[in-house]
């Protein structure tokens, strides 16, 4: 799949928040994804498009020599293609170039498919939150990047 990755913008909000919709039972709201474009300096939002087609986002944070993968979400008919990958790659690779060393982000105890990704990508389970997710109180599994390869150079 041809894939065109770039920072979110205001106009990719609507769709953004729609595949969020789609995709999480706790989605963001539009004005969060808004906050993470124009306020959250921490913040790297991306977007990736195959064609005119939203396919998937990404949000990153960084902060000191951490990045954290707030969330990142994938087309239903994008999905096992690469795209979540090449976001990962992409925004980890954003985050190490402002000198991220190291990467965290939670999922779903039950989310089996993106759980085995994180693993592939060299991410390994580092803590639990018992109950972290309000709609059903399911555990979510912190997982660590450590070291954060430079992942501008791997893709």
């Amino acid at each position: 799949m041809e894939l065109a990755i770039r920072r979110m913008q205001d106009e990719d909000v609507p769709a953004v928040f729609q595949l969020d919709r789609a995709s999480f039972s706790l989605p963001w709201t539009e004005l969060s994804y808004l906050f993470e474009i124009h306020k959250n300096e921490t913040s790297i939002p991306l977007v990736a498009y195959a064609g005119t087609d939203l396919a998937g986002f990404i949000v990153v944070w960084q902060v000191e020599d951490e990045a954290h993968i707030g969330t990142i979400a994938v087309a239903e008919n994008a999905r096992r293609s690469g795209v979540a990958r090449s976001l990962i790659y992409a925004g980890l690779g954003q985050a190490y170039s402002r000198g991220a060393r190291k990467a965290f982000l939670e999922v779903r105890a039950g989310n089996q498919p993106a759980r085995k990704l994180y693993l592939t990508l060299g991410f390994v389970d580092f803590d639990l939150r018992k109950r972290y997710y309000a709609d059903n109180h399911e555990d979510a599994i912190i997982m660590l990047l450590d070291p954060l390869p430079d992942m501008n150079a791997e893709e």
